[in-house]
């Protein structure tokens, strides 16, 4: 839907504009060639993703240990409950301990783990992070992730990357704003917990990811800023919430997480 949304306003305001100046046909060709290319792009960003961080997908087959073979089987009976068995998993090769998501509930999707993740949480909460996982492609929350990242790339290596930070740094300052990025989050980890029947097994995955990311640094982060924005902790906002814990979105995850009932725990 946000794709298709895209496309329309594409399409509308270059006829519009080509309206204006007496060539509408002009206009509704470059709305068209401009689709085209969003299309495409959205189609390749995955791939160029995935390429950048060098992360081959998971299988039988290419499982490096029993510890990678063991995730992968929870990882499965995850995707089967949750109905999402066509979703792929790919791993990193890093110390950071992170997972993310890509692409859409009926259509090709992918997380992504790290081995840092593997080696920070126990077998629960990494199912718990899958889950949380799962819940962002059910909701639809990964579909324009891998977009998100390849733009926040071109940004990185075109040296703009000043000028979108110093616009960002004043949105944290809307408490409205912030309430309404923080409702994927809230909303996948509750579909976690759901799967998982105990928002505690979760909650200990978000406190042991908050200290895992402040003590690790990774280049990636550099030409791929946007993927902290994706990871399940953000670890910048990890970082930056040591000195100002009033600050912290992974308290205000843990406190909604707390404040689910038994029995919706158990739907």
């Amino acid at each position: 839907m946000p794709l298709l949304l895209v496309n329309v306003f594409l399409i509308a305001l270059f006829a519009a504009c080509g309206f204006a100046f007496g060539a509408p046909l002009i206009g509704v060709m470059v709305g068209l060639t401009l689709c085209l290319a969003t299309l495409l792009w959205y189609k390749s960003a995955t791939g160029m993703v995935l390429k950048t961080l060098q992360a081959p997908r998971l299988t039988e087959e290419t499982a490096r240990d029993p510890i990678q073979l063991m995730f992968l089987g929870d990882a499965q009976q995850m995707r089967d409950l949750a109905g999402l068995s066509h979703t792929q998993i790919h791993i990193v090769e890093t110390h950071l301990p992170l997972a993310f998501s890509m692409g859409t509930r009926k259509g090709p999707s992918k997380i992504v783990i790290s081995n840092g993740l593997l080696k920070t949480l126990t077998r629960a909460e990494i199912a718990a992070v899958i889950g949380h996982e799962l819940g962002h492609l059910r909701a639809g929350d990964a579909m324009l992730n891998a977009m998100r990242m390849t733009l926040s790339q071109f940004v990185t290596k075109t040296g703009l990357r000043p000028v979108f930070s110093a616009f960002r740094r004043v949105l944290p300052g809307s408490t409205l704003l912030a309430g309404v990025l923080m409702k994927p989050e809230c909303r996948a980890d509750a579909y976690s917990a759901a799967l998982c029947q105990d928002p505690k097994i979760l909650a200990s995955a978000l406190k042991k990811l908050e200290r895992g990311v402040r003590a690790v640094q990774w280049s990636a982060l550099e030409e791929l800023p946007f993927l902290a924005e994706v990871a399940v902790v953000n670890p910048f906002l990890a970082k930056e919430s040591y000195d100002r814990p009033e600050k912290s979105e992974t308290a205000h995850r843990l406190a909604e997480l707390y404040r689910l009932e038994p029995e919706e725990r158990a739907a």
